[in-house]
């Protein structure tokens, strides 16, 4: 046991003198850490309204204010000179900071900027990068800075997906082993606690211990309770079975249990229990749940005060008058349960069936509905999303919508509704990221009429589920 303590301390000692190390390793280069890491986020953020997701990775060699910070001048220090023991100090150091300003700020000797995209993107869109991010970033080749691009990248679905997983997996296996390696160290110390526990009982002896201790039924023990090294014989008792009672169904209910009436609603309960004595109807009200009670009180259109009485009066019934109460209360319930109407909202329904319809069903469906009751119709118009309400967003939630959607995607749509719909999508984009989402429909070529009907659904689907429709 000793032993495993110290093993334990020793490996918790260098986990720590690890992690202490790790964190002064990188303590210098914290400000370069977060510049290169500002830079990513800012090329990436620029890149996405015309490539789409890409990964950034910054490289960067920086000149830091302590590099050229000297002192300038001497001075004798005549305070702290002694005779024959001169001490001088210096007149002054430039600070880093005045007024919150550097004045010698932090400058970037090099970078080496490396952009990851998918492998499938197109050779102008890779120039198109190329270009701005020499403007962007101030890339100079003669200062040696570098600019890559690689098209290594697969940001499919499944692609991410089979990450997750394996991801997930790495996850479980991890846990796997910590909780391997606990179970071993508990079994471990569980079974030296076992092997010192019987040490000690093995020593005891105390004279009448046997007596305390009764057993049932035939034994053999290696050990005599007294300390001996003989067998014994323990004496058995004969006792008679113990009875066994079937009891119905019936029998079993609960005669205090009323909850059954809580399924009712409460225009029914005032129904069955209206003849009854305000006693009675106080010991009911007490076995229900504080909600249901609570709804009683509100919609009570008797004399409160009395039922109030009644219940602080009242604390006892006997259990034959509680049994025939539940049985009588328990007969109208189930009456009264399959009398009561089941409500339901046919607009709600409705709703729902039409905001989750492609888009040429949904609007046939909504005009089969305005032929049948105008009125109805004119109550969902506000409440659902069709093809053409597209062109009443505004501008704000268009540039919105054009950032949300896969840019693929996007260009599929845009390839298969009408030209109405393309130019209010065109007028929510700059005009280079619009002639960019031209250029790529050109590319697309011509799509058959089950690819356009199916981007046109997904598409319609996301800004439904965006919107809050769905």
């Amino acid at each position: 046991m000793k032993k495993l303590t110290i093993l334990l301390m020793f490996l918790f000692l260098i986990l720590g003198l690890v992690a202490q190390e790790s964190d002064r390793s990188g303590y210098e280069t914290v400000k370069k850490l977060e510049t290169e890491r500002d830079i990513a986020q800012r090329t990436e953020n620029l890149l996405y309204p015309f490539v789409g997701k890409t990964i950034v990775r910054v490289d960067l060699d920086l000149r830091y204010p302590s590099d050229i910070l000297t002192p300038f001048g001497m001075a004798l220090d005549r305070k702290e000179s002694l005779p024959g023991l001169p001490v001088a100090r210096s007149k002054g150091v430039l600070p880093s900071t005045i007024d919150n300003q550097e004045t010698y700020p932090t400058f970037i000797v090099k970078k080496k900027i490396t952009v990851f995209v998918d492998r499938n993107i197109s050779k102008q869109m890779e120039e198109f990068i190329r270009e701005n991010l020499n403007t962007w970033l101030k890339i100079d080749p003669e200062k040696g800075d570098e600019l890559e691009i690689k098209k290594t990248l697969n940001f499919s679905e499944a692609a991410i997906m089979t990450k997750a997983k394996l991801t997930t997996s790495k996850i479980q296996i991890l846990m796997g082993l910590i909780l391997l390696i606990i179970f071993i160290i508990f079994l471990f110390i569980f079974n030296s606690g076992i092997k010192n526990i019987s040490s000690a009982m093995r020593n005891i002896n105390i004279a009448g211990l046997e007596k305390t201790l009764r057993f049932r039924g035939n034994v053999n023990t290696p050990f005599d309770v007294r300390g001996g090294n003989r067998a014994s014989k323990l004496e058995t008792e004969n006792q008679e079975p113990l009875p066994i009672k079937i009891v119905s169904e019936e029998e079993e209910k609960d005669s205090l249990d009323f909850s059954f009436l809580e399924k009712l609603s409460i225009e029914n309960f005032f129904k069955i229990t209206e003849n009854e004595k305000l006693e009675d109807m106080t010991f009911v009200l007490s076995k229900l749940s504080r909600g249901y009670v609570r709804e009683i009180f509100k919609n009570y259109s008797g004399d409160l005060n009395k039922l109030i009485s009644a219940m602080i009066n009242q604390n006892k019934m006997n259990k034959k008058r509680a049994r025939e109460l539940r049985e009588k209360l328990f007969e109208l319930h189930k009456k009264y349960l399959e009398e009561e109407n089941i409500q339901f909202s046919g607009i709600e329904y409705l709703v729902n069936i039409i905001n989750n319809l492609p888009a040429k069903d949904a609007n046939e469906f909504y005009e089969k509905i305005k032929e049948v009751n105008e009125g109805t119709a004119a109550e969902l118009r506000t409440r659902i999303f069709l093809l053409e309400d597209i062109l009443k967003l505004s501008e704000e939630v268009m540039e919105e919508l054009t950032f949300a959607i896969d840019h693929e995607l996007l260009i599929r749509f845009l390839a298969s509704v009408s030209e109405d719909i393309k130019e209010k999508f065109f007028n929510a984009l700059t005009s280079r990221a619009a002639a960019i989402y031209r250029e790529d429909m050109e590319l697309l070529g011509e799509l058959s009429d089950l690819e356009k009907e199916n981007a046109i659904n997904q598409t319609l689907m996301i800004i439904r589920k965006l919107l809050n429709y769905i």
